[in-house]
């Protein structure tokens, strides 16, 4: 997933923009003021429905560039307008960061709006008219970060977000000592992702596509995992590379869904693994 121009819609999505800040241009929306640069104020209504009837300004609309990453939660009325400022930038190649929020701790209403929004997304997406949508669950997000507390909680969430999108974006274009570049279906577009414990191939999804309201689901899967390894692990360890093979030939044969990998190498001392799943079904 490519992205240069990063918005944020409401206070996740601003909260999220602000740590893209010091890379890449963005631009913040919300019905409250914040101090910040690219600020665009969004008139304040008093239901879902009616946000989507506000007058959107356009004069940042000549800022973004090709490819775009947009921040979201459904739950706050502020989204209502999502679709009618995106409308404004169609012509780009638009991606959505979805966070789906904790439900039991919602209004009747919070929970419609946050339905209605992740239901619209995923069809856009499914559609074409949106390149990727990425999920993130709150749930699978507090169950698996560590050092979480109920004072920190959306800091050490919105870190744990920025830091494995750009790390995805970052390897996804390097160099590939093993294995092969990361390449999806086209018509795979909704996506989730997560991470491996490299020594025990145990995986923590942070969405999970096949369980809902405590059904089981087959959805069809594609994945890749970024696998990486220290520098000094590449040069010295002889073992490495068909310890690598036998992982991901053992997940190979585990499993139905489509699978690829590849092996990067870094300066962190520490192996670690990342991986996006993707699927062309919504619902989900």
């Amino acid at each position: 997933m490519k992205y240069d121009t990063v918005l944020g819609l409401g206070n996740f999505g601003c909260s999220m923009a602000l740590l893209f800040a010091k890379k890449y241009n963005t631009i913040f929306f919300d019905t409250e003021e914040w101090d910040i640069d690219n600020f665009v104020y969004l008139e304040e209504r008093d239901t879902h429905q009616k946000m989507d009837e506000i007058d959107i300004p356009v004069d940042w609309v000549n800022k973004v560039s090709e490819n775009v990453l947009v921040f979201v939660c459904g739950s706050g009325i502020v989204s209502g307008c999502l679709l009618s400022l995106l409308e404004k930038i169609k012509d780009k190649k638009i991606n959505i960061v979805y966070f789906a929020p904790l439900e039991n701790s919602l209004t009747k209403q919070r929970k419609r709006n946050h339905e209605l929004v992740f239901n619209v997304v995923q069809e856009y997406t499914r559609s074409g008219l949106f390149n990727e949508l990425v999920i993130f669950d709150e749930k699978s997000m507090l169950e698996n970060i560590p050092e979480v507390t109920l004072l920190n909680k959306y800091e050490k969430i919105n870190e744990y977000i920025f830091n494995i999108l750009e790390n995805i974006k970052f390897y996804s274009s390097e160099k590939v000592l093993f294995g092969n570049k990361s390449i999806f279906s086209e018509h795979y577009r909704i996506s989730s992702v997560g991470f491996m414990d490299v020594n025990t191939g145990k995986e923590i999804g942070l969405y999970n596509f096949r369980k809902k309201d405590e059904k089981v689901l087959d959805v069809p899967l594609e994945k890749h995992y970024y696998y990486v390894v220290s520098r000094n692990k590449a040069e010295n360890d002889d073992s490495l590379l068909l310890s690598v093979y036998n992982l991901f030939e053992k997940k190979i044969q585990e499993t139905e869904d489509s699978i690829s990998y590849s092996v990067h190498v870094s300066d962190y001392e520490k192996e670690f693994c990342y991986f996006v799943q993707k699927t062309s079904q919504t619902g989900v």
